[in-house]
């Protein structure tokens, strides 16, 4: 089969982030499919353009027969919400000029957000009669209007009706988590029958607990008899690392230390109020390629799964914690929901209040004091290898796609 991917953050080779999509790729592949990727010409992680990004359309290989096409846009995509949405938009209309130029796809896979990623989707089954499956990975506009990033009215209301409609347009909705099929479906019944489930999941091959590891990072940073706790990932807005931030200002265990990993809007902001306060105990490590990630884990003791006091965050299952769980690492949770569920379930950690700083602090010694009990690290990597190994729910995910 010819497939098109369509997704903004797919990523290059080794880059930093999450590779939900590059995995299904590579499955997609050895099936024998002939597979195309669209994506912008930004690393999300960064908010910068990837260097050989010259012109309208950027084309080279990867995993040595998948053709990648990067869509230059606009380089404010990181500096502002207003320069994320027109980044946004105009990956969205070229995007959409350009499938109009390819021969029939047999599938199309467009994954949100952008929501707006949905137009190329509906003009590919429109036009070129290729079957289009509709990946939600955010809710969208939901968390816009949640987190006050949207407050327009008019914008939402428009926002929810192109949500509805590409729901319905497409052939099939998938979405990555249980929560999330709970929420559509109870403002849309009918699409019941319609929507399949396939979370993201631990990735063992490529992220697991390395000894050797763990002990050069460790003496590269001078961590000896340190209780490290790290985060992965972006640092943005939603991300809430503040929370972080002040933790630091007020622990009292000196031997606690806070090591935070990636790039986002929000990390400068971040460094600079802990030059404010002269704080010791907190790295800021630039973003590291995929194959290096699993180092910075098994370095650390803890994994932080944190996102700003938010409903609409209570659904969703950070790429994060699975990674931290194949790791063998216990995990401090600032999330409620789905991601607390899990954290239950697993026996791997515990969850703090979102936004309340003292129990987040507390919540640290009690992981301390468990940890020297309990197997907290051993029962996630259990749990995730019986229940959310990435291997067995992306060839679930690509028997869907050539059932479609």
């Amino acid at each position: 089969m010819k497939i098109l991917i369509i997704h903004a953050y797919f990523l290059d080779e080794n880059d930093f982030g999450g590779s939900r999509m590059n995995e299904l790729v590579k499955v997609l592949k050895n099936r024998g499919h002939d597979i195309t990727v669209i994506s912008s010409g930004i690393n999300y992680s960064t908010g910068k353009s990837y260097s050989y990004v010259k012109k309208m359309f950027n084309n080279r290989k990867i995993y040595d027969s998948v053709d990648l096409i990067r869509v230059k846009i606009s380089d404010s995509y990181n500096k502002s919400f207003l320069g994320r949405l027109k980044a946004y938009t105009e990956f969205t209309y070229k995007t959409t000029g350009k499938i109009l130029s390819f021969k029939k796809q047999d599938v199309v896979i467009t994954t949100s957000p952008p929501l707006f990623v949905g137009t190329p989707g509906l003009y590919a089954k429109r036009f070129k009669k290729s079957k289009w499956i509709f990946e939600v990975r955010d809710l969208w506009p939901e968390f816009a209007e949640t987190t006050g990033v949207i407050k327009n009215k008019k914008i939402l209301k428009y926002s929810y009706n192109y949500e509805r409609k590409m729901y319905y347009k497409s052939d099939g909705v998938v979405v990555l988590t249980p929560a999330f099929k709970r929420d559509i479906i109870s403002r849309y019944p009918k699409l019941e029958n319609k929507i399949k489930v396939f979370t993201n999941a631990a990735d063992f091959d490529s992220v697991y607990f390395d000894k050797e590891a763990r002990e050069r990072i460790r003496k590269k940073y001078n961590l000896k008899n340190k209780k490290v706790f790290i985060y992965t990932g972006a640092h943005g807005l939603a991300n809430g690392l503040w929370q972080i931030i002040e933790v630091a200002k007020r622990i009292q265990d000196k031997k606690v230390v806070f090591m935070l990993v990636g790039d986002g809007m929000k990390k400068q902001e971040l460094i600079d109020e802990a030059k404010r306060y002269d704080l010791k105990n907190i790295l800021f490590i630039p973003p590291v390629s995929k194959k290096d990630i699993k180092d910075y884990i098994s370095a650390a003791d803890y994994g932080i799964s944190v996102l700003i006091p938010n409903k609409s965050f209570e659904k969703i299952y950070p790429n994060k914690v699975f990674d931290y769980m194949s790791c063998e690492r216990p995990i401090l949770n600032i999330i409620k929901g789905q991601t607390a569920e899990l954290i239950k379930k697993s026996k791997c950690g515990v969850t703090a209040e979102p936004g309340d700083i003292e129990d987040i602090i507390n919540k640290i010694y009690d992981l301390l004091e468990k940890d020297e009990k309990e197997n907290l690290g051993e029962n996630g990597y259990n749990y995730v290898k019986k229940n959310f190994d990435r291997k067995i729910i992306m060839n679930n995910y690509v028997d869907y796609i050539e059932s479609i």
